[in-house]
């Protein structure tokens, strides 16, 4: 009876193993997927984003720039659109003194504090933001029209899923 347990029992773990073994490398086939996917996502969105820069004669990073305050608002810091952007303190002045004098924005500094700078997007940048809005929500409606309605909601949930993980992780780190 013992043996019989004891056999019973390798053969269950090695089944189980077996089982975590397939399980492991279809995780992996999918975030290898996943990974491929994101970049090329990103490349595509970047592409048409470049694109609408050109046309109003921006650089990608003073279009990134003008996108992201026109998203997360004024009442953002320069140091954290710095840190969003990836950017060094004399690189950022760089964008915002080119912005300046593209009239697409207009510094104010502080009459009590100089060192304390806002930022406000002038009129200017309204149709840019308008038809980058309208370019990505048509481009989303063609993608989102070939797809099932049923898998249209795991489509939305699992990239609701993606982010708000790496949104906490970028948080811990």
């Amino acid at each position: 009876f013992f043996l019989l347990f004891i056999n019973s029992y390798f053969i269950l773990a090695f089944n189980y193993k077996k089982f975590l073994g397939h399980r492991m490398s279809n995780i992996t086939k999918q975030a290898e997927s996943m990974a491929e996917l994101t970049c090329k996502l990103a490349r595509i969105c970047k592409k048409k984003e470049d694109e609408i820069a050109a046309k109003y004669k921006l650089a990608p990073s003073e279009f990134r720039f003008i996108k992201l305050y026109a998203s997360l608002g004024a009442n953002v810091t320069i140091k954290d659109f710095r840190k969003v952007l990836g950017l060094t303190p004399g690189r950022m002045t760089h964008l915002i003194t080119a912005l300046e004098k593209k009239k697409f924005l207009k510094r104010k500094t502080n009459s009590e504090d100089k060192r304390f700078v806002t930022i406000n997007l002038l009129p200017k940048v309204e149709p840019m933001l308008k038809q980058l809005k309208e370019e990505s929500t048509a481009l989303h409606k063609s993608l989102i029209a070939k797809i099932k309605d049923s898998d249209r909601e795991i489509m939305v949930k699992s990239l609701e899923a993606a982010v708000a993980v790496l949104d906490a992780k970028e948080a811990v780190e």
